[in-house]
């Protein structure tokens, strides 16, 4: 990350996509989409782990800026819900 913006940063967005896409353009769709779903299924898995109290608490993670576990769980769901839903129409 060196001498780059950071990752949630609007300018930084194409260059992060095309490293991620550079990574697995060699790997067949099934295998990049079943890595994603196993690695998604593991976050989701971790999330339901976390205490309510822990979840929903604003103000325990300082760098969440007010936001609670819960806020970068649901983030987190409609961020890949907005890329599944056109690669799975694209590739099946």
């Amino acid at each position: 990350l060196a001498g780059r913006a950071h990752p949630e940063a609007d300018e930084a967005l194409d260059e992060y996509n095309a490293d991620i896409r550079q990574l697995y353009a060699q790997q067949a769709w099934p295998e990049v989409h079943q890595n994603w779903r196993d690695g998604f299924q593991q976050f989701l898995e971790l999330g339901a782990a976390i205490p309510a109290d822990v979840l929903h608490n604003s103000v325990r993670y300082p760098w969440l800026h007010g936001y609670a576990l819960v806020d970068v769980l649901k983030g987190s769901y409609e961020h890949q819900h907005e890329h599944f839903i056109p690669l799975t129409a694209r590739y099946g």
